[in-house]
Parts: structure tokens; C-alpha cells; sequence
């Protein structure tokens, strides 16, 4: 079953995604894509890539899927350097030559994967879009595959795979972005929570509301501190409902 790969990302550049959302999204839109007729190799993402449609076994597409994606993302100089490649080797080669390249070990979202399966000599041949990498598995989208043949299956698919197969991965630079946990969320929230000193200041537009609020005792304040710009927390707004009820029953 398809994960959800989902992220909580604030770009840097406020309201846009983030560049490794954009690649993965894309990716995931071809999820089901297959080469027609089967075994053929004919696929619109070689038609991309040699500019008219082809077929057999001179066309193998996983990394060609690859390239595309990037390209369609708008990230072609992220793929080797702005290189056009239909060759797994040449991912590989890249990667080491220009020190992007990882081991099984490290991999994290956005690694362009590289396996060795038994079909071929190849120091590798097959790649996939890493999408998430836990801890000694992953998932990657991937093109020509299919569970019968990982190397070769005329699909795009996600894939849950191990490390046996990896040779290593090529790690693009993609754009620093910030990342936020819930854990660092939650410890950012509690500290704006105890700011202290926002006391009588208010927006104008509420202050008639505020000052009905405390001349009839709803809302009292703490310590002569009414944090009128503060978020309201449960506890806030259960006091100001209570005393709300003992007005009404007073």
C-alpha cells in the first residue's frame, strides 16, 4: 500500500514548495504508467527523452524516468550536473566524481538509489527516487519495474526495498529548507505560550470588547497581566467560561 509522503516543509521562500516536494510529487503522478505495448519499452518518458517514440531492447527507461522527473520539476540541473543520461553507470559515475555519492547505509529522501540485481554485469542497473528510508528499508518510486521484475517490468511503482540490492545512492543539492518536527513545534509553541508583558495592550478594534469583558469579571487577568495578544489555551477559556456561568446563576 502507497505511503503517505506528506511533509511538513517551511520553505524558506514562504508559500512555495519546496523543491524535494516538487520532485517527489511529480514522481508519484506516474505512479501506474506502463510501457504499451508490454515489453516494449515504448513509454512516454523515453519519447521524452530521445524526442520521438521508440521500442526495444536498446531502451531500458528506469533512469530515463529519472531524468524526466527532474526535468518535468523543473530540476534538470539537479540531475548530474544539468546531464542527460539513460545510463544507471553514469548516475553512479557522477555521484562519486563529484562527491554526491552515498552508501546504503545513509540513504534519506530525495537519493536518486542505484541497485545491482543479478540481471545484468553492470556495476549497476536499475534506480529509483528514494521517498522514504527508515530504518533498513525504504520505499522509492521507481520506473521499469514491477514486482515479477525488478529490473525490468515496464511500470512505474513504489517499491518497498532493502538494502541487499543497493550499491548506494547519487544525493542531489537541493535547496536548504527548514524542517520541523511535531517535538520542535511543541517547544517552540510552549515557549510563545510564556511570553510574558503583553498586560493591557490590545488591538483597537476589540478594546470596547475588553473592557465589558473585565468590568463584568469574565475575563481577570493574572497578576495584573490580561496577555491580550497571547493564544487562549484550554484552560484560559474553561476560567473565562466559568465565570461567564457564575454571572449568569449569580
Amino acid at each position: 500500500m502507497p505511503i503517505t509522503t506528506c511533509a511538513c516543509m517551511l520553505s524558506k521562500k514562504s508559500g512555495r514548495m519546496s523543491e524535494l516536494d516538487r520532485l517527489i510529487g511529480t514522481a508519484e503522478s506516474f505512479l501506474g504508467i506502463t510501457e504499451l505495448p508490454r515489453g516494449s519499452n515504448n513509454v512516454v518518458f523515453n519519447t521524452h527523452y530521445y524526442g520521438r517514440e521508440v521500442s526495444g531492447e536498446a531502451y531500458p527507461w528506469c533512469a530515463v524516468f529519472i531524468w524526466d522527473v527532474f526535468r518535468l520539476a523543473g530540476l534538470s540541473e539537479l540531475f548530474c550536473g544539468g546531464d542527460k543520461t539513460a545510463s544507471c553507470a553514469a548516475i553512479l559515475s557522477y555521484a562519486r566524481s563529484s562527491g554526491q555519492f552515498v552508501s546504503p547505509a545513509e540513504l534519506r529522501r530525495g537519493d536518486v538509489v542505484l541497485y545491482k540485481f543479478d540481471r545484468t554485469n553492470a556495476a549497476v542497473n536499475h534506480t529509483g527516487l528514494v521517498i522514504y528510508a527508515g530504518s533498513g528499508s525504504f520505499y522509492a518510486i521507481e520506473g521499469n519495474t514491477s514486482v515479477s521484475s525488478d529490473s525490468n517490468g515496464g511500470a512505474v511503482m513504489q517499491r518497498l526495498r532493502t538494502c541487499t540490492n543497493v550499491v548506494g545512492a547519487y544525493r542531489p543539492h537541493y535547496m536548504e529548507e527548514d524542517t520541523m518536527t511535531y517535538w520542535q513545534f511543541e517547544q517552540y509553541m510552549n515557549r510563545y505560550l510564556s511570553i510574558t508583558g503583553t498586560g493591557e495592550v490590545c488591538s483597537v478594534w476589540a478594546k470596547n470588547a475588553i473592557n465589558e469583558l473585565k468590568d463584568r469579571g469574565i475575563v481577570s487577568g493574572s497578576d495584573g497581566d490580561f496577555g491580550w495578544l497571547k493564544p487562549a489555551t484550554k484552560e484560559t477559556v474553561a476560567q473565562m467560561l466559568y465565570n461567564y456561568i457564575q454571572k449568569l446563576e449569580g
